[in-house]
């Protein structure tokens, strides 16, 4: 009997152990997504031509 509550706790020690390493990858997922779009944002943001000033007064 004292085996099966060992097996038991070792079977619920790997789970959290799983679930703490996929909630670590969804954050860094998270965080790659987050750097890859405000990269491109900032990309897109420096490739475009300065806006031109109009000096007409009416």
């Amino acid at each position: 009997m004292l085996r099966q509550a060992s097996s038991r706790s070792q079977r619920n020690k790997g789970l959290k152990v799983r679930n703490v390493l996929q909630i670590c990858l969804l954050v860094a997922v998270c965080f790659w997504l987050l750097y890859q779009m405000k990269h491109t944002y900032d990309k897109k943001k420096a490739s475009r031509p300065p806006p031109q000033q109009s000096n007409s007064w009416g």
